[in-house]
């Protein structure tokens, strides 16, 4: 402190310091157990449907994603400007992969129903 009773700007940064220092710990240890989580829902449900696997390992991927985008990436501290980056890009990332589905639909494979190369019909000699 210096003499007229206000924290000085090396106290001010230390408390700053410390206070984060706390905070990444916290989402490190909330990352690590969210992945001992999903490794262990992993190991429990392999013989549940697909979906259910799938959907609760997507469920806590996400969550995992946003502790890292909010602390990590600072997004947490931005304004609300950066949904003028998200919303967009998250609509235009969307209608790509939707664009592509009737592709993979219709998709006609010129082979089907073809035997395949290694296999010889009856009457041919190799």
């Amino acid at each position: 402190m210096d003499p007229t009773g206000t924290p000085t700007t090396v106290v001010v940064a230390h408390r700053e310091h410390s206070s984060h220092v706390k905070a990444y710990l916290r989402v490190f240890l909330a990352l690590l157990a969210l992945t001992v989580a999903e490794y262990l829902y992993a190991r429990l449900l392999t013989d549940a449907p697909a979906a259910l696997l799938i959907g609760g390992l997507l469920v806590l991927a996400v969550i995992k994603a946003g502790l890292v985008g909010l602390f990590f990436m600072h997004l947490l501290f931005e304004g609300r400007w950066k949904y003028l980056v998200l919303v967009p890009t998250t609509f235009l990332a969307s209608v790509t992969v939707l664009g592509l589905v009737p592709d993979l639909a219709y998709r006609q494979d010129d082979r089907a129903g073809a035997p395949p190369d290694h296999v010889a019909s009856a009457g041919e000699e190799p």
